[in-house]
């Protein structure tokens, strides 16, 4: 009988670099996700007061603020009147907002600066107003003209209780 042949010197270095190395990556995700994660919540402070601002307009009926405050995007898209007769509507339909909490947050790459915005961010919120329950949506964009401030591009509510009205939005 023959005895077994060992595997060479060289697999458990091989296998210890390959450790090494895998771990390295992970290291580096995780570094990586970390910033993000960090980013993410310096994103999140820096506009949730911009929608709340804009959203505590609309609730105090100062459409004509919330309007001037908007993007000239939206200004542009969505005359006053249309912007002041589409929310008391909405507002008709659903109540008093009776509460709000934040549910998300995404960022991603603007349009060309000639387009005049740099960077769009969602903000999402899950929402309860008098006639039933529903999410907000507060899409803001960075504004050239204003040195990249952000301001509020698109307000979208959605509930069952609005089946058959438009946005107000800059896509409209």
């Amino acid at each position: 009988m023959t005895p077994p042949e060992q595997a060479p010197a060289k697999a458990p270095r091989l296998q210890s670099m390959l450790t090494l190395g895998c771990a390295m990556v992970l290291l580096s995700f995780c570094t990586c996700l970390g910033f993000a994660s960090r980013s993410v919540v310096q994103k999140q402070r820096e506009l949730v007061p911009i929608a709340d601002a804009f959203a505590k307009k609309l609730e105090q009926g100062d459409y004509a603020g919330a309007y001037e405050s908007a993007h000239p995007r939206l200004r542009g898209a969505v005359t006053l009147d249309r912007f002041e007769t589409t929310l008391k509507t909405i507002g008709g339909r659903l109540g008093k907002l009776r509460g709000r909490s934040f549910a998300g947050l995404s960022v991603s790459a603007g349009a060309s600066a000639a387009e005049g915005q740099r960077a769009v961010a969602t903000l999402s919120y899950r929402a309860t107003w008098d006639e039933g329950t529903g999410t907000i949506s507060v899409q803001l964009a960075q504004d050239e003209a204003a040195e990249g401030a952000w301001k509020v591009l698109s307000w979208k509510a959605k509930s069952p209780a609005l089946e058959g009205l438009a946005p107000v939005s800059s896509a409209d």
